[in-house]
């Protein structure tokens, strides 16, 4: 599942950050009496703050006057570009800081794309200097490394913000061109799909509009639901009714659902049969959950990627726990076996886990389900038989095993 849309910071302001910090680490820390390096990185931090950047800005320019010369001008003027966007200053004034930064930027083609584009992103974004978006998004995809690839989310980045620029530009057609060239290496984006589907409503291809409003708002689990209104506008524009777009819609989202969380997951085959000690020594065996849709969750308090999935597997059972139909299960294996019951104890207590676990010192139900990573949660429905498999940390595994638990329970 993709993540939403919204994010905590923009992308642009995250790539700032990240060309900030090379900046400042390139400069020796003697070069800035007034400020050590670390005080810059502090500096940086305030920049996420609307309040505390706005009321930085007269110092950076203070510093950028007096010091020009100073190996910390670049990471100065920088800093005053991130505290411009954060404090939602004029367009004119990002424009010209941007500008500014030119002779600080490095020489590695990939961060000087990331930086034009992020500036191209702010400038769009505001709806104003357009032609300075364009230039600089122009800038960003000159500078793409040839040898990229399609690989990573710099290269749609570049690609979506330049077709944005010419979006808010009014610029339809090439909007739709460069949406499109992005899309296949961020297929389920929904900003993407909502932004290609308002160019189509711009051009007055209303199917087309629907057609990708809808693709948008079906992604699963899409959080997005900012082209809705637009959409409901464009259906009732073309068909006179809204009458059965709720169907199509609800239909688009099972699709996206059996692609996304279940048929690339499905691991058909019997469970195999355990009888494991619990927490406190007593013997479960699998036959005492026959009858119910089980959830159960290979894990171990050394693993990284566990300890992230626990509380969300917590919140799951938590949840349905009330459910008759379902039951949870745990089965910890840890390296240390001589303190493998302590350890697992020791763990569910500190942090508040409430389903069931049991261990398994000897690798039995390990070997028997065939783990291959931890953590790994199977599915298994009333008649015994797995029927999903998600092996590892997946972004999103909440709503992948919820869509999965439901799809058993349907």
């Amino acid at each position: 599942m993709n993540r939403p849309l919204q994010r905590a910071r923009p992308l642009s302001v995250v790539l700032l950050a990240g060309l900030l910090v090379a900046l400042a680490v390139a400069a020796p820390p003697a070069a800035f009496a007034q400020s050590s390096q670390a005080d810059l990185m502090k500096m940086n931090a305030q920049m996420t703050d609307s309040a505390s950047s706005a009321a930085m800005i007269p110092q950076l320019r203070s510093f950028i006057v007096s010091a020009a010369d100073s190996t910390y001008a670049g990471a100065m003027r920088q800093m005053l570009l991130r505290a411009l966007i954060s404090s939602h200053a004029s367009p004119r004034q990002i424009a010209a800081a941007a500008d500014s930064m030119a002779p600080y930027l490095p020489a590695q083609s990939d961060r000087r794309a990331a930086f034009y584009a992020s500036v191209a992103q702010a400038l769009s974004d505001r709806g104003a200097e357009l032609p300075k978006a364009l230039g600089f998004a122009r800038r960003a995809m000159r500078e793409l490394p040839a040898d990229l690839g399609d690989s990573g989310a710099l290269r749609p980045y570049v690609i979506e913000n330049l077709g944005y620029a010419h979006f808010k530009s009014g610029n339809a057609d090439s909007a739709i061109a460069y949406f499109t060239m992005a899309l296949p290496t961020s297929p389920d984006s929904q900003r993407v799909l909502i932004l290609i589907g308002s160019a189509y409503q711009k051009k007055g291809k209303l199917d087309a509009a629907i057609d990708t409003y809808v693709r948008s708002l079906a992604v699963f689990p899409g959080r997005d639901t900012t082209g809705l209104g637009e959409l409901r506008a464009a259906y009732l524009k073309r068909y006179h009714t809204v009458q059965g777009l709720d169907a199509r819609l609800a239909a688009a989202r099972r699709t996206s659902r059996e692609k996304v969380a279940l048929e690339p997951r499905r691991h058909e085959r019997p469970a195999p049969a355990w009888a494991l000690n619990d927490l406190d020594g007593n013997l479960v065996e699998s036959s005492s959950l026959a009858g119910k849709i089980v959830v159960m969750d290979f894990w171990g308090s050394w693993c990284g990627p566990c300890r992230m999935e626990l509380p969300l597997f917590e919140a799951l059972y938590e949840h349905y726990r009330g459910n008759d139909r379902i039951r949870f299960i745990g089965v910890n294996w840890e390296r240390d076996r001589e303190r493998h019951a302590e350890l697992a104890r020791d763990y569910v207590k500190n942090n508040n886990i409430n389903f069931p676990v049991v261990i398994d010192p000897d690798q039995k139900a390990v070997s028997q389900y065939g783990i291959q990573g931890f953590p790994t949660v199977f599915l298994i429905d009333a008649n015994g038989q797995i029927r999903y498999r998600n092996v590892g940390l997946a972004q999103d595994i909440e709503d992948i095993l919820e869509a999965q638990l439901q799809s058993l329970l349907e």
